[in-house]
Protein backbone atom coordinates (compact mmCIF):
# COMPACT_ATOMS: atom_id res chain seq x y z
CA UNK A 1 0.00 0.00 0.00
CA UNK A 2 1.44 3.42 -0.94
CA UNK A 3 -0.32 6.84 0.13
CA UNK A 4 0.36 10.05 -0.77
CA UNK A 5 0.44 13.26 0.90
CA UNK A 6 0.47 16.20 -1.83
CA UNK A 7 0.05 19.70 -0.14
CA UNK A 8 -1.44 22.15 -2.78
CA UNK A 9 -2.06 25.77 -3.38
CA UNK A 10 -2.61 26.17 -7.01
CA UNK A 11 -3.44 24.64 -10.35
CA UNK A 12 -6.38 22.20 -9.14
CA UNK A 13 -6.50 20.85 -12.96
CA UNK A 14 -2.76 19.91 -12.37
CA UNK A 15 -3.46 18.51 -9.25
CA UNK A 16 -5.86 15.82 -10.89
CA UNK A 17 -3.14 14.90 -13.75
CA UNK A 18 -1.13 14.02 -10.74
CA UNK A 19 -3.33 11.75 -9.49
CA UNK A 20 -4.51 9.92 -12.19
CA UNK A 21 -0.60 9.32 -13.59
CA UNK A 22 -0.66 7.84 -9.53
CA UNK A 23 -3.75 5.96 -9.48
CA UNK A 24 -3.54 2.18 -8.77
CA UNK A 25 -4.54 -0.74 -7.03
CA UNK A 26 -3.84 0.10 -3.11
CA UNK A 27 -2.49 3.69 -3.55
CA UNK A 28 -4.31 6.24 -1.47
CA UNK A 29 -4.60 9.89 -2.10
CA UNK A 30 -4.27 12.47 1.15
CA UNK A 31 -5.14 16.15 -0.26
CA UNK A 32 -3.95 19.30 1.84
CA UNK A 33 -5.21 22.53 0.28
CA UNK A 34 -3.45 25.72 1.47
CA UNK A 35 -6.12 27.17 4.02
CA UNK A 36 -5.61 30.54 2.29
CA UNK A 37 -6.99 29.76 -1.01
CA UNK A 38 -10.85 28.21 -1.76
CA UNK A 39 -10.98 24.58 -1.21
CA UNK A 40 -13.97 24.35 -4.17
CA UNK A 41 -11.94 24.22 -7.82
CA UNK A 42 -9.49 21.63 -6.49
CA UNK A 43 -12.84 19.64 -5.46
CA UNK A 44 -14.19 20.15 -8.85
CA UNK A 45 -11.28 19.15 -10.91
CA UNK A 46 -10.50 16.26 -8.47
CA UNK A 47 -14.02 14.89 -6.91
CA UNK A 48 -13.46 13.23 -3.40
CA UNK A 49 -13.57 9.06 -3.80
CA UNK A 50 -12.76 6.26 -2.40
CA UNK A 51 -9.31 6.73 -2.70
CA UNK A 52 -8.85 10.07 -2.87
CA UNK A 53 -9.41 12.39 0.58
CA UNK A 54 -9.46 16.19 0.98
CA UNK A 55 -7.60 16.68 4.75
CA UNK A 56 -10.36 18.33 6.37
CA UNK A 57 -7.45 20.53 9.15
CA UNK A 58 -6.04 22.89 6.79
CA UNK A 59 -3.00 25.15 7.53
CA UNK A 60 -2.00 28.17 6.20
CA UNK A 61 1.46 26.99 4.05
CA UNK A 62 2.87 30.44 4.33
CA UNK A 63 7.04 30.74 2.40
CA UNK A 64 9.10 29.93 4.90
CA UNK A 65 6.50 28.87 8.02
CA UNK A 66 5.85 26.42 10.11
CA UNK A 67 2.60 25.74 7.60
CA UNK A 68 3.66 23.42 5.59
CA UNK A 69 5.24 21.31 8.02
CA UNK A 70 1.78 21.22 9.75
CA UNK A 71 0.16 20.22 6.41
CA UNK A 72 2.38 17.16 6.19
CA UNK A 73 1.93 15.94 9.47
CA UNK A 74 -1.80 16.08 8.92
CA UNK A 75 -2.34 14.49 6.08
CA UNK A 76 -0.11 11.12 7.75
CA UNK A 77 -2.27 11.69 10.80
CA UNK A 78 -5.20 11.05 8.04
CA UNK A 79 -4.40 8.05 6.63
CA UNK A 80 -3.15 6.69 9.76
CA UNK A 81 -6.33 7.04 10.76
CA UNK A 82 -7.45 4.39 7.89
CA UNK A 83 -5.45 2.32 8.92
CA UNK A 84 -2.59 2.86 6.69
CA UNK A 85 0.43 0.27 5.94
CA UNK A 86 3.36 -0.02 3.34
CA UNK A 87 4.66 3.60 2.61
CA UNK A 88 3.81 7.34 3.03
CA UNK A 89 4.89 9.72 0.12
CA UNK A 90 4.59 13.11 1.49
CA UNK A 91 5.09 16.21 -2.11
CA UNK A 92 4.03 19.39 -2.79
CA UNK A 93 1.64 19.53 -5.64
CA UNK A 94 4.14 21.00 -8.35
CA UNK A 95 5.52 17.38 -8.51
CA UNK A 96 5.25 14.67 -10.84
CA UNK A 97 6.37 11.30 -11.41
CA UNK A 98 9.14 10.11 -13.72
CA UNK A 99 8.01 6.14 -13.18
CA UNK A 100 5.03 4.53 -13.73
CA UNK A 101 2.86 3.32 -10.36
CA UNK A 102 4.19 -0.59 -10.51
CA UNK A 103 7.98 0.34 -11.28
CA UNK A 104 6.83 3.12 -8.03
CA UNK A 105 6.14 0.21 -6.21
CA UNK A 106 8.89 -2.23 -6.97
CA UNK A 107 11.34 0.52 -6.02
CA UNK A 108 9.93 0.80 -2.26
CA UNK A 109 9.12 -2.94 -2.01
CA UNK A 110 13.03 -4.06 -2.69
CA UNK A 111 13.77 -1.97 0.63
CA UNK A 112 11.14 -2.06 3.04
CA UNK A 113 11.33 -0.42 5.97
CA UNK A 114 13.75 1.99 4.86
CA UNK A 115 13.71 5.89 4.76
CA UNK A 116 14.39 7.76 1.74
CA UNK A 117 15.00 11.53 2.41
CA UNK A 118 17.62 14.37 1.56
CA UNK A 119 20.43 16.37 3.46
CA UNK A 120 21.43 19.62 1.65
CA UNK A 121 25.19 18.63 2.85
CA UNK A 122 28.15 20.64 3.93
CA UNK A 123 27.35 23.21 0.90
CA UNK A 124 25.70 26.41 2.06
CA UNK A 125 22.02 26.65 1.72
CA UNK A 126 19.74 28.61 3.80
CA UNK A 127 18.90 25.94 6.50
CA UNK A 128 22.94 26.23 8.05
CA UNK A 129 21.72 29.67 9.54
CA UNK A 130 17.87 29.95 8.94
CA UNK A 131 17.08 28.15 12.10
CA UNK A 132 18.51 31.21 13.85
CA UNK A 133 15.54 33.59 13.05
CA UNK A 134 12.81 33.33 15.03
CA UNK A 135 9.08 34.14 14.35
CA UNK A 136 8.56 35.76 17.92
CA UNK A 137 7.91 39.20 18.30
CA UNK A 138 10.79 40.63 20.78
CA UNK A 139 11.31 44.53 21.34
CA UNK A 140 13.84 46.30 19.32
CA UNK A 141 17.08 46.99 20.80
CA UNK A 142 20.18 49.01 19.00
CA UNK A 143 22.78 47.06 19.60
CA UNK A 144 20.55 43.94 20.60
CA UNK A 145 21.68 42.84 23.67
CA UNK A 146 23.28 39.26 23.83
CA UNK A 147 21.15 35.95 23.40
CA UNK A 148 18.39 38.26 22.07
CA UNK A 149 16.53 36.23 18.96
CA UNK A 150 16.56 38.09 15.75
CA UNK A 151 13.14 40.59 15.18
CA UNK A 152 10.70 39.18 12.46
CA UNK A 153 7.27 39.46 11.90
CA UNK A 154 5.03 36.32 11.13
CA UNK A 155 4.42 37.62 7.39
CA UNK A 156 8.40 38.00 6.81
CA UNK A 157 9.48 37.47 2.90
CA UNK A 158 13.08 38.16 2.12
CA UNK A 159 11.94 37.83 -1.31
CA UNK A 160 10.14 40.96 -0.37
CA UNK A 161 13.20 42.72 1.42
CA UNK A 162 16.18 42.05 -0.38
CA UNK A 163 16.98 42.82 -3.86
CA UNK A 164 18.58 39.05 -4.27
CA UNK A 165 18.66 35.80 -2.54
CA UNK A 166 22.64 36.36 -2.79
CA UNK A 167 22.32 39.44 -0.85
CA UNK A 168 19.69 37.47 1.78
CA UNK A 169 22.83 35.21 1.82
CA UNK A 170 25.45 37.68 3.02
CA UNK A 171 22.70 38.68 5.55
CA UNK A 172 22.52 35.49 7.39
CA UNK A 173 26.42 35.21 6.67
CA UNK A 174 27.36 38.18 9.14
CA UNK A 175 24.20 37.36 11.59
CA UNK A 176 27.06 35.96 14.00
CA UNK A 177 28.47 39.21 14.11
CA UNK A 178 25.21 40.66 15.92
CA UNK A 179 23.89 37.58 17.65
CA UNK A 180 24.57 33.78 19.13
CA UNK A 181 23.05 31.23 18.90
CA UNK A 182 19.51 30.47 20.05
CA UNK A 183 19.13 27.75 22.42
CA UNK A 184 18.13 24.57 20.88
CA UNK A 185 16.11 22.19 23.22
CA UNK A 186 18.14 18.89 23.95
CA UNK A 187 15.57 17.06 22.27
CA UNK A 188 15.92 18.51 18.90
CA UNK A 189 19.93 17.49 18.53
CA UNK A 190 22.12 18.33 15.59
CA UNK A 191 19.89 20.42 12.84
CA UNK A 192 20.44 19.76 9.76
CA UNK A 193 18.73 20.32 6.46
CA UNK A 194 17.29 18.70 3.41
CA UNK A 195 13.83 18.87 1.43
CA UNK A 196 10.56 18.96 2.99
CA UNK A 197 9.38 16.00 1.40
CA UNK A 198 10.13 12.38 2.27
CA UNK A 199 9.12 8.68 1.75
CA UNK A 200 8.40 7.11 5.28
CA UNK A 201 7.26 3.51 6.03
CA UNK A 202 3.76 4.12 7.97
CA UNK A 203 4.87 2.43 10.83
CA UNK A 204 8.02 4.78 11.08
CA UNK A 205 5.49 7.57 11.37
CA UNK A 206 3.40 5.91 13.92
CA UNK A 207 7.48 6.35 15.63
CA UNK A 208 7.31 9.87 14.89
CA UNK A 209 3.99 10.69 16.10
CA UNK A 210 4.62 8.53 19.24
CA UNK A 211 8.25 10.64 20.20
CA UNK A 212 6.58 13.88 18.98
CA UNK A 213 4.09 13.24 21.73
CA UNK A 214 6.99 12.60 24.50
CA UNK A 215 9.01 15.41 23.00
CA UNK A 216 6.73 18.96 22.57
CA UNK A 217 9.62 21.05 22.98
CA UNK A 218 10.56 19.55 19.06
CA UNK A 219 7.54 21.28 17.71
CA UNK A 220 7.61 24.54 20.10
CA UNK A 221 11.29 25.22 18.76
CA UNK A 222 10.30 24.97 14.97
CA UNK A 223 6.93 26.77 14.98
CA UNK A 224 9.59 29.69 15.37
CA UNK A 225 12.32 28.69 12.73
CA UNK A 226 12.06 30.39 9.46
CA UNK A 227 11.87 27.64 6.29
CA UNK A 228 11.21 24.88 8.99
CA UNK A 229 9.82 22.84 6.18
CA UNK A 230 13.42 22.46 5.35
CA UNK A 231 15.04 21.48 8.77
CA UNK A 232 12.23 19.71 10.45
CA UNK A 233 12.43 16.45 9.18
CA UNK A 234 16.01 16.00 8.57
CA UNK A 235 16.07 16.95 12.05
CA UNK A 236 13.85 14.66 13.47
CA UNK A 237 15.02 11.59 11.87
CA UNK A 238 18.78 12.77 13.28
CA UNK A 239 16.84 12.44 16.93
CA UNK A 240 14.87 9.63 15.23
CA UNK A 241 17.32 7.42 13.20
CA UNK A 242 16.13 4.50 10.87
CA UNK A 243 17.74 3.08 7.94
CA UNK A 244 17.97 5.69 5.24
CA UNK A 245 18.93 6.29 1.71
CA UNK A 246 19.01 9.49 -0.46
CA UNK A 247 15.39 10.68 -1.65
CA UNK A 248 14.85 9.77 -5.25
CA UNK A 249 13.92 12.60 -6.43
CA UNK A 250 14.94 15.28 -9.40
CA UNK A 251 15.44 19.24 -8.72
CA UNK A 252 17.16 21.72 -10.92
CA UNK A 253 19.05 23.96 -8.41
CA UNK A 254 21.60 25.16 -10.73
CA UNK A 255 19.23 27.05 -12.83
CA UNK A 256 16.88 27.93 -9.69
CA UNK A 257 16.65 31.54 -8.67
CA UNK A 258 15.49 33.19 -5.32
CA UNK A 259 16.73 30.27 -3.60
CA UNK A 260 14.00 28.03 -5.59
CA UNK A 261 14.72 25.35 -7.85
CA UNK A 262 13.63 25.54 -11.30
CA UNK A 263 10.98 25.17 -13.19
CA UNK A 264 11.04 21.95 -15.66
CA UNK A 265 10.11 23.35 -19.40
CA UNK A 266 12.79 22.14 -21.85
CA UNK A 267 14.06 19.25 -23.92
CA UNK A 268 17.35 19.09 -21.74
CA UNK A 269 15.32 18.58 -18.31
CA UNK A 270 13.88 16.09 -19.94
CA UNK A 271 17.10 13.97 -20.90
CA UNK A 272 18.37 15.03 -17.33
CA UNK A 273 15.57 13.39 -15.14
CA UNK A 274 14.53 10.86 -17.92
CA UNK A 275 18.22 9.14 -17.12
CA UNK A 276 18.24 10.53 -13.69
CA UNK A 277 16.84 6.92 -12.29
CA UNK A 278 14.71 8.93 -9.99
CA UNK A 279 10.89 8.15 -9.10
CA UNK A 280 9.50 12.17 -9.10
CA UNK A 281 10.53 15.24 -10.05
CA UNK A 282 9.64 18.93 -9.32
CA UNK A 283 9.19 21.62 -9.88
CA UNK A 284 6.53 21.92 -12.75
CA UNK A 285 4.07 24.15 -13.80
CA UNK A 286 0.59 23.45 -15.80
CA UNK A 287 1.17 25.91 -18.70
CA UNK A 288 4.75 26.10 -18.71
CA UNK A 289 6.02 22.57 -18.73
CA UNK A 290 2.59 20.87 -20.42
CA UNK A 291 4.45 19.81 -23.81
CA UNK A 292 7.11 17.98 -21.04
CA UNK A 293 4.45 16.57 -18.87
CA UNK A 294 3.17 14.72 -22.53
CA UNK A 295 6.10 13.69 -22.81
CA UNK A 296 6.31 12.03 -19.62
CA UNK A 297 2.99 10.76 -19.72
CA UNK A 298 3.98 9.18 -23.08
CA UNK A 299 7.91 8.27 -22.80
CA UNK A 300 8.26 7.57 -19.41
CA UNK A 301 4.63 6.24 -17.84
CA UNK A 302 3.52 4.98 -21.27
CA UNK A 303 -0.02 6.83 -20.73
CA UNK A 304 -1.71 9.02 -23.17
CA UNK A 305 -0.77 12.65 -24.26
CA UNK A 306 -3.47 14.50 -22.83
CA UNK A 307 -6.11 16.07 -24.49
CA UNK A 308 -4.93 20.00 -24.77
CA UNK A 309 -7.38 21.15 -22.58
CA UNK A 310 -8.40 18.36 -20.23
CA UNK A 311 -6.08 19.21 -17.67
CA UNK A 312 -6.53 23.25 -17.83
CA UNK A 313 -8.62 25.62 -16.25
CA UNK A 314 -9.01 28.84 -17.91
CA UNK A 315 -5.83 31.05 -18.60
CA UNK A 316 -7.57 34.10 -15.96
CA UNK A 317 -7.85 31.01 -13.01
CA UNK A 318 -4.33 29.39 -13.44
CA UNK A 319 -2.83 32.74 -13.43
CA UNK A 320 -4.33 33.18 -9.87
CA UNK A 321 -1.66 32.42 -7.98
Amino acid sequence: MISYVIVAYHQPAFLSRLVDALRAPDVFFYIHIDARVDLAPFEACLPPAADVHYVQTRYGCHWGGYGLVEAFLAGARAALADACEGYIVTMCGSSYPLQPPQAIRHFLEASPGTCYLSWFGERFHRHHLSWRLSRRLLPLQSPPRKGMDVLLLPTFNPRKIFASFETFRLWLCNLDAYFVRRKVPPCVGKISGGEGWTIFPADYWRRIFAWLAENPEFEAFFRKVLISGELFFTTLHGALPAPHRPLPWYLDWECGHDGSPAVLTADDDFERFSASGALFARKFDAVKSARLLDRIDSELLGRPASDPGSHRLPVAEEAGH
